[in-house]
């Protein structure tokens, strides 16, 4: 039986107010967190995160390591009449044409806080060390450097859904793409943690069958062998469950 792939989003409202680079330039910033709820209710675990992030053999790693992790500014759009295939290899990828950033680091912060879920861990702050580059670099430089600004990233990856006979919706992470610049609204998260909020949208649905059997780049390279690889390990991590899968 085949299982059903949903591409979403998912927008980390931190308080990025104030930042200052290090000497090469580069910015500690808030890119996320797991152990936490969605505007919609649903769990992001910190479970299979820290493998994924770790592993310098996943295409996550490879990228991580060889300095080839960059963040673009927002999401990519999907054009008019663009199949499910073709989206998904578009989320799969990093474009030159939209880079914002460069991804040095990224790690892993717990906290001592946690959302009071039954069964769900502290909550875990993902931070990464960016510096802007690329065509919308300068305007990624100026709302950080900017106190009155908000500056928001959202993470790309796709994640399996289970529904707990507690009515609570788990979503477990099955790969990360990279992290976005996004627009989001200027919320201020006042907490004891000021850590990030979250709010998710499902925009695209695909099985992975069909993510087996997509016509992939045929061209010889680093990117679409990461393509290649990335499908392969969603897939692989999925087939032995029955649970829905979405990227956010």
């Amino acid at each position: 039986m085949s299982d059903i792939v949903n591409l979403t989003v998912i927008k980390s409202l931190a308080g990025n107010k104030k930042v200052t680079p290090n000497k090469d330039g580069y910015y500690t910033v808030t890119l996320g967190a797991f152990n936490v709820r969605n505007s919609a209710g649903a769990i992001y675990l910190f479970d299979g995160v820290k493998e994924i992030l770790t592993n310098k053999d996943g295409v996550f790693g490879k990228k991580l390591i060889s300095g080839r992790l960059r963040s673009e500014a927002d999401h990519p759009a999907r054009e008019p009449n663009m199949t499910n295939e073709k989206f998904i290899i578009r989320n799969l990828e990093i474009s030159m044409q939209h880079i914002c950033a460069h991804i040095k680091e990224v790690n892993i912060k717990e906290t001592k806080h946690s959302e009071n879920i039954p069964g769900i861990g502290n909550i875990v702050l993902i931070k990464g060390l960016i510096k802007p580059t690329g065509i919308f670099g300068e305007g990624l430089k100026e709302s950080l450097d900017n106190p009155s600004e908000d500056t928001c990233f959202s993470v790309r990856s796709f994640t399996v859904d289970k529904v707990r006979p507690d009515g609570n919706t788990i979503k477990r992470v099955k790969e990360i793409v990279t992290w976005d610049w996004v627009s989001a609204p200027g919320i201020k998260y006042a907490s004891k943690l000021n850590a990030p909020s979250v709010e998710g949208m499902d925009v695209c649905k695909i099985s992975t069958d069909e993510l087996s059997n997509m016509n992939l780049p045929q061209v010889a390279s680093v990117e679409s062998d990461d393509i290649r690889d990335s499908i392969t390990q969603i897939v692989d991590s999925t087939t032995d469950n029955s649970d829905i899968l979405d990227s956010w």
